[in-house]
């Protein structure tokens, strides 16, 4: 999360105190959907939700798509640092 809030155009899109490894986040005007394709082709996997998983929450803040990644135990630096340099292109 720290990363990703450094970069230019990224937007973490979690709320509250307690965070955990699912991180919803925007990439600028870049539809979520190309966002997802392009880390597939550099074989990294993300998600993309929708208010229809969230209605109130993304509704009540204007975001009708966001980004998602799952960060576990067993991502290595590695993958993550790939995740951030598909990311910071």
């Amino acid at each position: 999360r720290i990363r990703m809030a450094a970069l230019p155009g990224i937007t973490l899109q979690d709320l509250g105190q307690e965070k955990s490894g699912i991180i919803s986040f925007s990439v600028g005007n870049i539809p979520p959907g190309q966002v997802t394709t392009t880390m597939a082709e550099a074989g990294i996997n993300i998600s993309t939700t929708s208010a229809l998983s969230t209605l109130r929450d993304m509704e009540g803040r204007g975001i009708e798509q966001m980004n998602r990644i799952g960060v576990h135990y067993y991502n290595s630096e590695t993958e993550l640092d790939r995740f951030m340099d598909c990311l910071e292109r």
